[in-house]
């Protein structure tokens, strides 16, 4: 199973050695193996280009957000927003801090719309990951800074309830080779703002609204179109939810299953 070809893309966004394995161990992998499974038909797209393996080898199957990622009450909302210290209106953002993630563009866009009285707070709730200075540097350098929430590592059970809360998801990614918290804001309702970065416009189809992620007046204006309109925001959670019920772990167990007993049967 492959997940990206993230380090192929943006190789700079890696660290040396863990960016050589890839680049060596990789080709081999995909080379030897019978079947290939692809989160996403981005990274099929990526596999095919970028290290010749036949079409009829690779096969997409999509991930799912858990079960537990539904609407959430009122009640459970308050609690989170309590225990974390939140303010009523904040943007989210989910994953790790490493720069693919494009924070440092992304906390300029947010200056700009707190300025503006769209927002209160920008919170990120992942823990640290690799080449993340720039960003804390940036944010340490912000006069925005005392409104930037980096809650680290959040517990699962939390997570609904944090997504809930927000006034919307926003993922500034360069690249994604799926992009798991976009279902997982819709399925709990919440409205998904995210750049055009791999596979995110894939998986979130008509029921997200895209930035160019190397753009901040763009992740001003989409993201600002969002927070003033409640009926954008309204019509954003409607399609969310109906978005996010097109997929499902079950559905991935079982596609998965067909891959492994093509292989087994000798038919892939």
């Amino acid at each position: 199973t492959v997940h990206d070809l993230i380090y192929e893309h943006f190789p700079e966004h890696h660290k040396p050695l863990n960016r050589l394995f890839l680049t060596r161990a990789m080709p081999l992998f995909v080379r030897r193996a019978r079947a290939i499974i692809a989160i996403s038909h981005t990274t099929r797209r990526d596999l095919i280009a970028r290290y010749r393996v036949p079409p009829e080898r690779v096969h997409v199957v999509y991930e799912a957000p858990a079960p537990h990622f539904r609407p959430v009450p009122a009640e459970r909302i308050a609690a989170v927003h309590q225990r974390y210290g939140l303010p009523e209106r904040y943007l989210l953002t989910v994953g790790t801090i490493e720069p693919r993630k494009n924070l440092v563009r992304f906390l300029a866009a947010f200056e700009r719309l707190r300025r503006d009285g769209l927002v209160e707070a920008w919170v990120l709730a992942g823990q640290r990951g690799w080449l993340e200075g720039p960003f804390f540097r940036r944010l340490a350098q912000s006069p925005a800074r005392a409104h930037v929430r980096w809650l680290g590592y959040v517990p699962d059970a939390d997570l609904p309830a944090l997504y809930a809360g927000a006034q919307a998801l926003v993922l500034p990614s360069l690249y994604e080779g799926f992009g798991l918290p976009l279902l997982e804001a819709m399925a709990v309702g919440t409205p998904v703002v995210a750049s055009r970065g791999g596979a995110l416009p894939e998986v979130g189809a008509d029921a997200a609204l895209y930035f160019d992620p190397y753009r901040v007046e763009d992740m001003v204006n989409v993201v600002g179109r969002v927070l003033d309109d409640p009926a954008l925001q309204a019509d954003l959670r409607e399609r969310g939810r109906a978005r996010a019920q097109a997929f499902s772990w079950a559905r991935t167990a079982r596609e998965t299953a067909q891959v492994y007993a093509r292989v087994l049967n000798g038919a892939a």
